[in-house]
């Protein structure tokens, strides 16, 4: 559970299994994407978050206990939530995007990319929810697609914040990425052999501000007995900023 400031007021979210469609792509038809959603009930207006998970071609899916750890940290903070599974993943239709060695790589990963737009047409469609203070949280691949979306839309005015977990710098170069001019933080491993906090340094270094950077001792790329106090990290900044 996460911790929060003295008096700080505690939610608690209605959470329901969904469908919603996701983007076309080429000549395929917008695949149907299952998602959790989380908002709390009480008749205001909530800012909502969209989570996005760790490379679908390598088994991650929305279901992972770091996915889950945010999402509930999140929710008991009033933010309102949708993780959901990538195409080809779990009962989400389509397929994942593949490179012949089964890694996601670009160009492959356009597809997952677009339907981020798609998750956040729906959260931002869902009664409780704020339309006008979203943010993005990816771990991973799921950070990728994050950043890609936000630098293929910057005219994009409902995202305020991403949150990038575990953010692959290691695996190739980023550096088109993460120019976004808002909001936007970097949670790496201590040990995490994809995002190596020196390495995680030097390309945050390179973004536009505001950019900051949290790194998590003993523990790497999956935050293995830590995801409790990276979804306390995550909730705090979307606390903040949106």
């Amino acid at each position: 559970m996460a911790d929060y400031p003295p008096g700080a007021p505690h939610y608690e979210a209605s959470s329901k299994h969904v469908t919603f469609p996701g983007r076309a792509a080429d000549d395929e038809d917008a695949p149907t994407l299952e998602g959790r959603l989380q908002v709390a009930p009480d008749g205001t207006l909530h800012p909502g978050v969209v989570l996005c998970h760790a490379n679908p071609a390598a088994g991650g899916n929305m279901d992972m206990g770091l996915m889950e750890a945010i999402e509930a940290a999140l929710a008991e903070a009033g933010i309102a939530t949708l993780r959901y599974n990538s195409r080809g993943v779990g009962a989400s239709g389509g397929a994942v995007s593949k490179s012949p060695g089964n890694k996601l790589v670009a160009p492959e990963g356009e597809p997952e990319t677009r339907d981020v737009g798609a998750a956040l047409d729906f959260l931002a469609l869902q009664e409780g929810v704020d339309e006008r203070r979203l943010g993005l949280a990816g771990h991973s691949f799921g950070a990728r697609i994050s950043l890609a979306y936000l630098a293929a839309h910057p005219g994009e005015e409902r995202v305020r914040a991403v949150a990038c977990i575990g953010l692959p710098v290691a695996w190739r170069d980023l550096s088109h990425l993460g120019q976004w001019p808002h909001p936007k933080l970097f949670v790496t491993g201590e040990h995490d052999d994809f995002s190596p906090p020196e390495e995680l340094a030097e390309y945050v270094a390179g973004l536009p501000e505001p950019a900051n950077q949290v790194i998590l001792k003993r523990t790497g790329h999956f935050f293995e007995g830590r995801e409790h106090d990276l979804a306390a990290v995550v909730t705090e900044f979307m606390r903040r900023v949106l």
